[in-house]
């Protein structure tokens, strides 16, 4: 999904006829694609390993 974004919005590069509200939007699509990233990241790489080592546990 995130792909598909970025390639629908140019990689988030607001039309240079947009208005502000386009700017405004592609801004904060692009800061959302970051913060997902970022959540995914600590998923893979803290969260889910100590899940699993709890898990293991039992």
């Amino acid at each position: 999904m995130l792909k598909k974004l970025r390639r629908v919005t140019d990689e988030y590069s607001a039309p240079e006829n947009g208005c502000v509200t386009y700017d405004k939007t592609y801004e904060m699509l692009k800061e959302l694609e970051s913060n997902i990233l970022c959540h995914f990241n600590l998923e893979n790489s803290i969260l889910f390993p100590k899940l699993k080592k709890e898990l293991n546990r039992f």
